[in-house]
């Protein structure tokens, strides 16, 4: 299943008062990478639509590393992938056994 849902690491921010948290959470959108531009982008600097878009959520890049598959190499570097599967079929980076955040709205 989904680890967390889209936006909550954004929901998390309205339990707190502003004035006692001392900092300003800024709050960006999605980004991807576009094919055609050759790079990293949001909607906001990309027009192109989503053919040409790589996205790839947390969780689902946990689950390609977990099975040993390779993730784009949009996403990561093929190196650091390949480290990663490595250390998770040797055990040394448990990323199974997490919990569910409880319910952020």
């Amino acid at each position: 299943g989904n680890f967390y849902g889209p936006f909550d690491a954004r929901r998390i921010f309205a339990r707190f008062d502003p004035t006692l948290l001392g900092i300003t959470p800024l709050f960006f959108d999605d980004a991807f990478f576009c094919r055609r531009c050759g790079g990293m982008a949001t909607t906001k600097t990309c027009p192109h639509d989503g053919a040409d878009r790589v996205t790839l959520s947390g969780t689902r890049l946990r689950e390609l590393l977990r099975l040993g598959e390779a993730p784009p190499s949009e996403i990561i570097r093929p190196e650091v992938a390949a480290v990663l599967r490595q250390g998770l079929a040797g055990g040394r980076f448990p990323l199974r056994g997490w919990r569910q955040p409880e319910d952020l709205s």
